[in-house]
């Protein structure tokens, strides 16, 4: 039931009560959720595309997707890049990111966020692009894995606390899946792209400790968007 877990937790997409009940087996399986998302993005994509053009369907994919995960991630997104850009560490940082307001450095990164990928996604070569569009969505989400299982909380507790400790069987899970959809899709390429995500979102990590101690639901967030942007870099040099 772990996949339902990880399905509900990230998504909208309703599951069974009974379904959901053990999220803490669900990070291994957010890669698996990542790739159900892109094919939802791929379908709509391609609808889209049909009625209105390729432009107005790389929109659509990108909203498609703030959608599904209920804005969650652009949240985090946004709350992150608020602490960071008031210059702020530590605590006073955090404080900063508990904040319900969106400040500038948020907006602007969330701006920047989904032009870069309507951007990148209208990039896209049209042959077979469900192959891309089902791989950025498992990379963003393999990439959270990795501050998630070895990064420690930086609040006493708080949305992600329910996941940890996690560790080095749900990374190798989580890693394993991604590994397999990444061959799938986009062959050495997709493999490519796997290690080029994983080192951003270590150094992105790394980072984010420095600035607050550990890792926040917040910072997952960023982590997880920035990490699909990363992806969709990496898949034009790789794959497409």
């Amino acid at each position: 039931m772990g996949f339902f877990a990880a399905l509900s937790f990230l998504t909208l997409i309703p599951v069974p009560n009974r379904w959901k009940e053990n999220l803490k087996s669900g990070p291994p399986y957010f890669p698996l959720v990542g790739a159900l998302l892109g094919i939802i993005v791929w379908g709509i994509y391609e609808i889209v595309v049909i009625l209105a053009g390729k432009a107005t369907g790389a929109a659509a994919a990108v909203v498609t997707m703030a959608f599904l995960t209920r804005g969650l991630h652009l949240d985090g997104l946004a709350d992150t890049f608020d602490a960071l850009g008031s210059g702020k560490t530590g605590k006073k940082a955090l404080a900063v990111m508990k904040d319900p307001r969106i400040g500038p450095f948020g907006a602007v990164a969330v701006l920047c966020i989904l032009l870069l990928k309507g951007a990148l996604i209208y990039d896209l070569p049209p042959e077979a692009i469900w192959r891309p569009l089902m791989l950025f969505p498992v990379m963003g989400r393999m990439g959270v894995l990795l501050p998630l299982c070895f990064l420690p909380y930086a609040r006493g507790k708080g949305i992600v606390t329910v996941f940890q400790p996690s560790g080095n069987r749900t990374f190798l899970g989580g890693l394993g899946l991604s590994l397999v959809l990444a061959l799938v899709l986009g062959g050495i390429g997709g493999l490519a792209v796997l290690l080029s995500t994983l080192l951003f979102c270590y150094l992105f990590s790394v980072f984010i400790r420095k600035k607050v101690g550990g890792i926040t639901g917040d910072t997952l967030g960023a982590t997880e968007e920035l990490a699909e942007v990363a992806a969709l870099l990496s898949i034009h040099l790789w794959v497409a």
